[in-house]
C-alpha cells in the first residue's frame, strides 16, 4: 500500500476492478419493443418470443436482466405498454390549479356518477343503480347541490341547476362540466335561449376523457362510496370480494337480499354531505362551509318560476306554433306569422307555453289546441316513455341476436332459402 501510495498519490489507493461489461447480443431492441407491447407481455415471454425469433442467446436470465437494467418509463410504464390515456391520467405530468386564486362562488364544478349501490326502484322494486348529479364551488369545496335521478339527461340537469340557484340565489360566472349531453344540449348551451345565456353565465366544458380536468369531483366520488356507499350490503363496486350479489334479482324476488329504499339511500347520502360541509378538510384548512360563508353573492334576476322552464324556437304558422308534436295557439301570434319566436314551456305541465321575441320580451302566453290522445301532460313522463323504448330496442336487438347465434332465428332469408331447396333450387309455378 505504502508503495502504491508513494507511486501514484491517493489515486493508487483507489479499487482496480471496474466490473465486467455487458455483452451486446443483438436482441436489445427488439426485447424492449415486446415489453412495450400493450398486451403488457412477461419478461420470459419477451425472452420466448426472442428465440423464436431465431434468437438463440435469448435466455430468461439475459432477457430479465437486461430489461431490469433499463429505465422503467421504457419498459414497465412505458407510454406504449400502459397504453397513452392511462399514462397521462395516472403516471404522466400533473399541473395541480391553484383554486385559492379564485371568489367563494365564481365557479361551480358539476358531474354525474352512477352510483355503487342497488336500491329498490321506488316504482318496480326491482334492483336498480340512480344516477349520483352534483355540484360543488371550486374555491370552499363546498357541495352547493347534488340529485338522484334514472340517468343524466338534459331535463335532469336543468332542474337541479335550478334548485342550486333557488337554494342559494347566487348565480355563479361558470359551470365546469362534462361535455355529455347531459350538459352539452341547446337547453343549457344555446346563446340566448340556453339556461346559461339566461341567467348571465356560461358553461366551461372539460376536455372529454380527461379526469384530471375535474379531478376535486371525481375524487368525491371516490370518497363517497368509501364512506357511505360502503355501508350498505348491496354496494356493489369494483373492490367488493365476495358473491353475495351474484344472482341479484333471483335474491330479491327470494328475500334473501333486503334492498334499501330510494328513502333510506336518499337519507344517508344527504347526511353525509351535510357532514362534509361541516367537516374540517386538511386541503382548504377549514370547513367547506366556513369558507362557503364569505360568499358574496350575484343575485337571479329571472323569477323563481321561470329557472327550470326551457326555452326552444319555433315559427309561427297560422296563429299558432308547434312544440313537441303539441300544437298552442293565440290571437297575438297573427301580428307574427313566419316569424322565429321564442317558446318557454314548463317539463310537468303542458296546457300553456309562453312565446317571447328574440329579445326575450314576453308577447303572450298560448294554449294548448292540440294534442294526441297518447301524449302525457308531464314533457318529464314522456321522456321517460322516450327512454323505455329505447331500452326495449335495445334489449330485443340482444334477443335477436342470441337466437341467431342459437339458430332460432328465422328472417325472409332462411324462409327463401328453405323454399328453394324444397323446390330443387327454383321457386316459379
Amino acid at each position: 500500500m505504502a508503495g502504491l501510495f508513494k507511486k501514484s498519490g491517493i489515486e493508487g489507493l483507489l479499487p482496480k476492478h471496474q466490473g465486467s461489461s455487458r455483452k451486446t447480443w443483438g436482441w436489445e431492441a427488439q426485447a424492449l419493443e415486446y415489453k412495450q407491447s400493450p398486451t403488457k407481455p412477461f419478461n420470459t415471454t419477451v425472452a420466448y418470443w426472442l428465440r423464436r425469433d431465431g434468437w438463440e442467446s435469448a435466455t430468461d436470465s439475459r432477457v430479465h436482466s437486461f430489461i431490469k437494467s433499463q429505465p422503467k418509463n421504457i419498459t414497465d410504464y412505458s407510454p406504449k405498454r400502459l397504453g397513452r390515456h392511462y399514462y397521462n391520467q395516472n403516471i404522466g405530468r400533473y399541473i395541480e390549479r391553484d383554486r385559492t386564486v379564485l371568489d367563494v362562488g365564481e365557479v361551480y364544478q358539476g358531474d354525474g356518477h352512477t352510483c355503487d349501490v342497488y336500491v329498490a326502484h321506488p316504482m318496480t322494486g326491482m334492483p336498480w343503480r340512480p344516477e349520483l348529479t352534483i355540484f360543488f364551488d371550486v374555491r370552499s369545496g363546498y357541495c352547493v347541490g347534488w340529485g338522484l335521478s334514472n340517468a343524466e339527461s338534459a331535463n335532469t340537469t336543468l332542474l337541479l341547476m335550478s334548485k342550486v340557484l333557488r337554494d342559494h340565489n347566487h348565480v355563479p360566472n361558470i359551470w365546469h362540466v362534462d361535455p355529455g349531453t347531459g350538459y352539452k344540449n341547446k337547453m343549457i348551451g344555446a346563446p340566448e335561449i340556453g339556461f346559461c345565456d339566461r341567467i348571465g353565465s356560461r358553461l366551461m366544458l372539460a376536455i372529454s376523457g380527461n379526469a384530471k380536468g375535474k379531478g376535486f369531483t371525481e375524487r368525491s366520488f371516490g370518497i363517497m362510496e368509501e364512506r357511505c356507499g360502503k355501508s350498505f350490503p348491496t354496494h356493489c363496486g369494483h373492490d367488493r370480494t365476495d358473491r353475495f350479489l351474484s344472482q341479484l334479482t333471483k335474491k330479491v324476488e327470494r328475500g334473501d337480499i333486503t334492498l334499501p329504499t330510494y328513502a333510506q339511500y336518499h337519507d344517508a347520502l344527504a347526511s353525509y354531505y351535510n357532514d362534509y360541509n361541516h367537516t374540517h378538510q386538511k386541503n382548504l384548512g377549514a370547513p367547506p362551509a366556513e369558507i362557503w360563508a364569505g360568499l358574496k353573492r350575484n343575485p337571479v334576476y329571472l323569477s323563481m318560476s321561470q329557472l327550470d322552464q326551457p326555452v326552444g324556437t319555433r315559427v309561427v304558422r297560422r296563429c299558432c306554433v308547434q312544440h313537441n308534436n303539441r300544437r298552442y295557439q293565440a290571437p297575438e301570434l297573427a301580428a307574427y306569422e313566419g316569424v322565429e319566436m321564442q317558446v318557454q314551456y314548463s317539463l310537468d305541465d303542458d296546457a300553456t307555453v309562453s312565446i317571447r321575441d328574440n329579445k326575450g320580451r314576453l308577447i303572450c302566453d298560448a294554449s294548448l289546441v292540440e294534442k294526441q290522445a297518447w301524449l302525457p301532460s308531464d314533457r318529464k313522463e314522456e321522456e321517460r316513455l322516450r327512454r323505455m323504448k329505447g331500452q326495449i330496442k335495445r334489449q330485443q336487438k340482444h334477443i335477436d341476436e342470441k337466437k341467431a347465434r342459437a339458430g332460432l332465428l328465422r328472417d325472409h332469408t332462411h324462409t327463401l332459402a328453405t323454399m328453394t331447396q324444397l323446390t330443387g333450387g327454383s321457386l316459379s309455378g
